[in-house]
């Protein structure tokens, strides 16, 4: 495992703000809040951790790595311990009670390919102007934008050919904004879970936000 790999493992966990997560060989984790939940998968189908573990480990323990050096990884005497000939880093693992997340069945949603970047410059523009934002399509084009009584911005983000309208809280949208790259895939529907899906060329993320129902 490279150095770069689990920094930037660490990073994306940390934008549901968990931080007890288990060896697992897959990641299902949501936040404590249940409004979003990330499932991560090696792409070599090795444990994410490189290693499995029936206990957890506290991510804020973990050291940032030296991102270009590689480590081999291993449990050993019940700690999460990563070595080369150089370095070697050793963190306690603890048994605490931890309940995988479940998946929640999805519909059909529309999907919508879209450059990580066009997410990101959507994020700064709408920045601060409400609390929550809006992802929306008129049947052909697809924008992310926010609304008041006074201001209303969109920011174009890709094409649809379906109709739809979801809103969600801002502050999930930043956080997880942060952590994407490449090419995501947005699958999304009116008042239903939106589905984003991306990969660093390490792990494949796919990181599920719930609505919030507007009120009437």
């Amino acid at each position: 495992m490279k150095g770069k790999e689990l920094n930037n493992l660490v990073k994306t966990i940390d934008t549901l703000k968990i931080d007890a997560v288990p060896l697992s060989n897959e990641l299902m984790i949501v936040d404590s809040a249940h409004v979003s939940m990330m499932v991560i998968r090696r792409v070599d189908r090795l444990p994410v951790f490189g290693v499995e573990s029936e206990r957890v480990i506290h991510l804020k323990n973990l050291l940032k790595l030296p991102d270009s050096e590689e480590f081999d990884v291993r449990v050993e005497n019940g700690r999460f311990v990563l070595s080369n000939d150089d370095h070697v880093y050793s963190f306690n693992l603890v048994d605490e009670p931890y309940n995988q997340a479940k998946v929640p069945k999805m519909g059909n949603l529309h999907e919508v390919t879209v450059p990580a970047k066009r997410i990101q410059d959507a994020v700064k523009i709408i920045d601060g102007v409400n609390e929550h934002c809006v992802i929306d399509s008129d049947g052909h084009i697809v924008c992310m934008g926010a609304v008041t009584d006074a201001k209303i911005v969109w920011s174009r983000i890709g094409k649809c050919d379906e109709p739809f309208s979801v809103m969600f809280h801002f502050d999930y949208v930043k956080r997880i904004s942060k952590v994407l790259v490449g090419d995501v895939k947005m699958e999304l529907e009116s008042d239903y879970p939106t589905v984003w899906t991306w990969c660093d060329g390490s792990y494949e993320y796919r990181y599920l936000l719930a609505p919030r129902i507007e009120c009437e």
